[in-house]
């Protein structure tokens, strides 16, 4: 059941670790839950997932610094942003890397998002966006 009192944006900090990814998907699976489709809520918390799971893995954070999870959810689309607080590395889709191992989370973003980008400020921010008008 939907209120006017539900909130169109929810913000939730993880902390970096094995743990991180589940707590942010299951923030956004709440979130969402009941208000977009089930496949595009899928998207929503896979991609999230794989986000974090990158921040995780790959961003050079300060201690004790969390990962930022954000999202707003209009009509047409529902935006989310994970930021960390990174400074270092590229943000880029790789192919199957020598090691066989990251990459992916941004192949995924790029194949399932109706848009995506990254933002350098303090730290890294990626978002994307997926569509909820679709069927």
């Amino acid at each position: 059941t939907m209120h006017s009192t539900d909130r169109r944006d929810v913000e939730v900090t993880v902390s970096p670790g094995p743990g991180a990814a589940a707590c942010a998907r299951s923030a956004v699976a709440t979130w969402l839950g009941g208000r977009v489709a089930d496949e595009v809520l899928e998207d929503a918390v896979l991609l999230v997932s794989e986000l974090v799971t990158n921040s995780t893995r790959h961003a050079s954070t300060p201690r004790g610094a969390g990962i930022r999870v954000r999202g707003v959810l209009d009509r047409e689309m529902v935006r989310l942003h994970v930021r960390d607080r990174g400074q270092q590395g590229t943000v880029a889709i790789r192919g199957p890397g020598r090691d066989g191992l990251g990459g992916y989370g941004l192949q995924l973003v790029d194949s399932l998002a109706a848009d995506w980008g990254v933002r350098r400020g303090l730290g890294t921010e990626v978002w994307f966006e997926l569509s909820t008008a679709r069927a």
